[in-house]
């Protein structure tokens, strides 16, 4: 026992037990709140059936009223089953609520149904006796029908006692052998989905020992004593104690008089001090947390000693409690905080902690801060993100993934070393988001390429199983079907989809038809993609699809549209890919044939592999894996991404038909947005721009393993090519540039080596190229005037030909200057200082002359700016000289650094660079939005005073 208590408060608390023993009608309202105060919150019983007066019954046992007045402040009340069909039983539990509920008015009691307690001093329940549902059943509720626990908790049963009944088929084998079935392991994974808490008490020992085993959460004995202080075989042995509570579970014990003494049933003997010998017991074996009280009134009868009779007994044990030594807070865990607590944690025990760190399962963060849909995760954009990194995407290897239609669920294979592949679900529950927990279909194989039909009710899957009965290795297509929240047993497909050899990554459109890789005898390459029609429920002999699908090489991980128009596959070793294998898209023709597969180009794709593609129900967003951090992850994109290929007609390495000169592009209004997001900027940094030969050519700049490297992109006869790389970019250190008007001028920065002339700092000389039909020519140097062994950057010419560009030669106002070297007789004069309107003690950097040469864009550090570096115009007066620089105010700056302006030859459109988003990137903004940083005139007013 424990001895920390002192004598006096033992006293007290003795004086109180006896009062209320003695006068109960006069004494609860007086020694409530006592209870309350010595209990943390009051008392809780954790099992009881009369909350309510039945059958005409004296009210001797636990009613409402008297409860509140005792100090409870909730119970768990247990539904007895009374009919023999789940139907029935639903509507005896709706009776029996509306019952409770109707006493509790009229006894002006308020109460409230909860699946959790909660007795916090801010929240509406704290003022209200709070009534937990459970149901006890006798007489078979299941039926082998998973989905009752579904119609359960729906009726807002909270917890279930389980009984080895024979027509619910969870048990198999017999005596000592006595297991759970594959059902009753599904009963119990289930139940442990859904956060329904598990009942052992009426199990057999085996039973409790395997249910134990087999739940990933705590479970519970609602109505059990200890077997060592009572022999009773409905008591339980150390052994079941010890293992059951090492797991996190609680013991609640009851006042059953059989239970208290065994043989032993003397009407005439106290029930408390035996009931204290229980408490002892458990607390010794299995410490204080694991311990609480379940009375089971209503349950037992009249079985329970006198002194146990009624909700008033609360009292008495509490003073029992501390006169054995028991201080204040170990009283209040005993009495009621250890069953708010089992009831109210919705976190997992650390059995399953353990079990899942030994899988290789993600790191257990605390999914339940995740809120809202997709985990509460920032929706992307055309620039594929990791999705729910730290959660679902981590250091290990994840694949393949499915969200449920409804998205309240998801489903993702992992890697685990040495064990093959293990599939997960994560389900959206009342706190939010449960950790992973493996499906309760997988098995000791490998299960992977899971995909939904497009009603939800049926999953199909890759496993390695055994197929009947016999340990083949091969993959086949497997399925499970939806039984109310749950899933049936794993099958095997039956028929010709089976008959090659390693079926995998099944996908189904909206009308059933299968897609899936496979090895067959008419197969061109290790693995190609086939197609099955459904037919009468059962899928037809597969047809091959023809070589714009598949190849030599090996085509797999089909993705189907719903409606069959697109599908994207998995490619590896082709010529036009980008790493060890790529996402390739198809799309359905007018004849129903399909395209010629077709890489997807950046940034869907990259340097590393890309596989496992999958649609999330509502067709929003495309998630796939990727190997591009070094590990698997799962990533996601805005599935526009694939409408935009088939509308601009646009495929990575091979040219398109387009009439728009923009790649496509619907044009951005006065507010600046992403140019070509996914073609052109992908989130690997690029920046500056420029449009070549009258809008057939578009030039940009991207940083490969931090080398600046220059594209191009050519429109010939209507049809946009591929980006390449511009040659003689590749040979140096290229920096910025921009196109002449007209187009066939390019002024770039470069660190090509000129004799006798060396540079400051990286690619620091301005060379300049010209437009042939064979392409850009070999640059040349802008002259000597021009270049110096300072550096000289961001050149930009005019019409007339003058350039324009920025320099750190000395004898400047700031630590860079604005220059211009006008063009005579076809050579550059010397460079002449903008002056100091323009320039300042700061950094002026990257200007952009205006073809005609009526404004001048440029950067500036000065202060007063938004960012690092900010853009201002200056325009020219009516005189010819440069007017006050004016800051392009929010629309245009940001917070981070803008630069690398150029505005296209026709006049419309604002190209300019920005970090604003962390990389690089190329934004676009309608070109009138510069009208409105024109200087108007002003007319002169006569003063009025």
């Amino acid at each position: 026992m424990i001895k920390t208590a002192s004598s006096i408060l033992a006293g007290l608390i003795l004086v109180l037990g006896q009062a209320l023993a003695g006068s109960p009608d006069k004494s609860f309202d007086r020694n409530a709140g006592r209870i309350q105060s010595r209990t943390g919150f009051g008392a809780i019983d954790g099992h009881t059936h009369d909350l309510v007066p039945r059958g005409g019954k004296q009210p001797r046992q636990s009613e409402i009223e008297r409860a509140v007045a005792a100090g409870l402040r909730g119970a768990v009340l247990a539904f007895p089953l009374e009919t023999t069909t789940p139907a029935g039983l639903l509507r005896q539990i709706r009776s029996d609520m509306e019952a409770v509920q109707g006493y509790s008015a009229r006894k002006a009691v308020e109460t409230v149904f909860v699946d959790r307690f909660d007795f916090s001093s801010d929240g509406e329940r704290s003022r209200a006796f709070q009534i937990l549902p459970s149901l006890e059943y006798f007489d078979g509720v299941f039926g082998g029908d998973l989905g009752v626990l579904d119609d359960l908790k729906a009726a807002g049963i909270r917890s279930v006692t389980l009984i080895d009944f024979p027509g619910d088929r969870l048990s198999e084998g017999q005596g000592g052998d006595l297991r759970l079935s594959a059902f009753g392991q599904r009963v119990v994974g289930r139940m442990n989905e859904m956060g329904m808490a598990i009942d052992i008490s009426h199990l057999p020992e085996p039973l409790q020992r395997d249910v134990i085993r087999t739940s990933r959460r705590p479970v519970i004995a609602s109505h059990s004593n200890a077997r060592a202080v009572a022999p009773v075989g409905r008591n339980l042995s150390d052994e079941v104690l010890t293992e059951m509570t090492e797991r996190g579970g609680l013991v609640l014990l009851t006042f059953d008089r059989e239970f208290l003494f065994g043989d032993n049933r003397d009407p005439s003997s106290a029930g408390i001090p035996r009931l204290l010998k229980h408490i002892a017991h458990v607390v010794r074996l299995c410490g204080l947390e694991h311990v609480g009280i379940g009375t089971d009134f209503g349950g037992s009868g009249e079985n329970a000693p006198a002194d146990l009779g009624g909700a008033e007994c609360f009292a008495s044990i509490a003073a029992g409690l501390a006169a054995d030594g028991y201080p204040a807070e170990a009283v209040g865990k005993i009495m009621s905080e250890n069953i708010a607590a089992f009831y109210s944690a919705r976190k997992e025990s650390t059995l399953e902690k353990e079990t899942m760190a030994q899988e290789g399962i993600v790191s257990f963060a605390d999914f339940r801060t995740l809120k809202g849909p997709y985990f509460g995760q920032k929706l992307p954009g055309r620039i594929p993100q990791v999705f729910a990194p730290g959660y679902v995407s981590s250091d290990k290897r994840e694949l393949n993934s499915v969200f449920t239609p409804d998205g309240r669920e998801f489903y993702f294979s992992l890697q685990i070393p040495g064990r093959g592949y293990r599939m997960y679900f994560i389900r959206r529950e009342d706190l939010g988001w449960s950790p992973p927990r493996p499906v309760p279909f997988g098995s000791e194989a490998s299960d992977v390429d899971m995909c939904l039909t497009a009603d939800g009710r049926r999953m199909y899957f890759g496993s390695n199983r055994p197929v009947g009965g016999k340990a083949g290795g091969d993959f086949k297509i497997w399925y499970v079907d939806r039984i109310g929240g749950g899933w049936s047993e794993a099958r095997y497909l039956e028929g010709p989809v089976n008959e090659g050899k390693r079926a995998l990554y099944p996908t189904v459109s909206r009308t059933g038809t299968m897609y899936f890789q496979g090895i067959r005898p008419d197969s061109l390459g290790d693995r190609d993609i086939y197609r099955a029609l459904l037919s009468d429920g059962e899928y037809q002999e597969p047809e091959r699809l023809d070589e714009a699908v598949n190849s030599v090489r090996g085509e797999g991980d089909v993705l189907i549209a719903p409606d069959e128009s697109w599908m994207i596959v998995s490619c590896v070793d082709r010529a036009d890919g980008l790493g060890a294998g790529d996402l390739y898209v198809s799309f359905r023709n007018i004849d129903g044939g399909w395209t010629k597969l077709r890489n997807m180009g950046l940034p869907v794709n990259s340097e590393a592999n890309e596989y496992c593609p999958m649609l999330s129900p509502d067709g929003r967003y495309l998630f796939f894996t990727s190997t591009r951090t070094g590990n698997g992850d799962i990533y996601w994109v805005d599935a526009d991404i694939i409408a935009d290929l088939r509308e601009r007609g646009f495929f990575f390495n091979e040219s398109h038909p387009s009439t728009n000169p923009y790649l496509g592009q619907k044009p951005p209004g006065l507010v600046p947005e992403l140019f070509a997001p996914g073609i052109v900027t992908t989130g690997q940094s690029e920046g500056c721009s420029g449009w070549a030969e009258d809008g057939d050519g578009f030039l940009f700049q991207r940083w490969i393993d931090r080398k600046s490297v220059l594209f191009q992109m050519r429109r010939e006869n209507g049809a946009w090519a591929q980006a390449e790389k511009i040659a003689w970019t590749e040979r140096y250190q290229v920096g910025d540039f921009t196109v002449a008007p007209g187009g066939r001028t390019l002024a770039v920065v470069s660190n090509i080596p000129i004799e006798g002339l060396g540079s400051v700092g990286e690619g620091g000389n301005i060379w300049i190229a010209e437009w042939t039909t064979s392409g850009w020519s070999e640059p040349r140097p802008a002259g000597f005037g021009i270049n110096t062994e300072f550096h000289d950057s961001y050149p930009s010419l005019s019409a007339s030909g003058n350039l324009y560009f920025f320099s750190r030669r000395p004898g400047g106002y700031g630590q860079s200057d604005l220059y211009v070297a006008r063009l005579a007789n076809g050579l550059f004069l010397p460079p002449e200082n903008l002056g100091g309107k323009l320039n300042t003690e700061a950094h002026e950097w990257d200007p952009y002359i205006a073809p005609d040469e009526s404004y001048l864009i440029f950067n500036s550090m000065k202060p007063g700016g938004l960012g690092g570096d900010d853009f201002y115009i200056s325009w020219r007066t009516a005189s010819g000289e440069w007017g006050e620089p004016v800051h392009l105010g929010r629309e245009i700056n940001s917070a981070k650094s803008d630069n690398r302006p150029y505005v296209t030859a026709d006049g419309k459109y604002f190209f300019f660079t920005s970090d604003r988003r962390g990389n690089r990137d190329i934004f676009w903004v309608d070109a009138r939005i510069l009208e409105t940083f024109r200087p108007r005139k002003t007319s002169a007013k006569k003063n009025s005073f």
